[in-house]
């Protein structure tokens, strides 16, 4: 009886052992895997120069930081200071690599150039869109959180000299 027994108690222990080992690896990642696997996907290579490539990956940390916020239902507060801080960081990110690249003798076409502007305004819109009721929080995440940072990455960047090298 007794080994009867531990064998039930055995079986026992070892279904719930393995569901709680699938429920596990069916639970939301933790932030920091979702932010790092959304970062991975949209870093682009780096150009050369240290700076934009910092701010490169900043703002797509940004970013992730955004879209993983609103997955885990932050605060409202929270993801809309995300958003505001996303486009902000965006904007200084613009004038910062026509500075850079101009140093370098380097330009972008203007179209690109244009096309990044027009996404910040667009941006800037739908934030104010939002603010004013006009938009929900989820459709504004989806028009800025991603499509604002990785439109601009996926346009074509010169590959830079370093500055370290000039």
């Amino acid at each position: 009886i007794a080994i009867l027994a531990s064998r039930r108690l055995g079986a026992r222990a070892f279904r719930e052992a393995e569901a709680s080992r699938q429920s596990s690896i069916m639970a939301r990642p933790s932030r920091l895997a979702a932010t790092t696997e959304f970062v991975r996907a949209i870093v682009p290579p780096k150009l050369g120069h240290k700076d934009i490539d910092r701010q490169h990956r900043s703002l797509a940390s940004k970013t992730a930081t955004l879209r993983v916020a609103y997955a885990h239902n932050d605060d409202q507060a929270d993801i809309e200071l995300l958003v505001h801080e996303l486009i902000d960081a965006f904007a200084h990110h613009l004038q910062a690599e026509i500075h850079a690249m101009g140093r370098l003798g380097v330009s972008r076409m203007d179209e690109d150039v244009e096309a990044d502007r027009m996404q910040l305004a667009g941006a800037e819109y739908d934030f104010d869109h939002y603010r004013a009721g006009g938009m929900t929080l989820e459709a504004l995440i989806d028009r800025i959180g991603g499509p604002l940072v990785a439109g601009h990455l996926m346009r074509r960047h010169p590959v830079l000299p370093s500055m370290e090298s000039l």
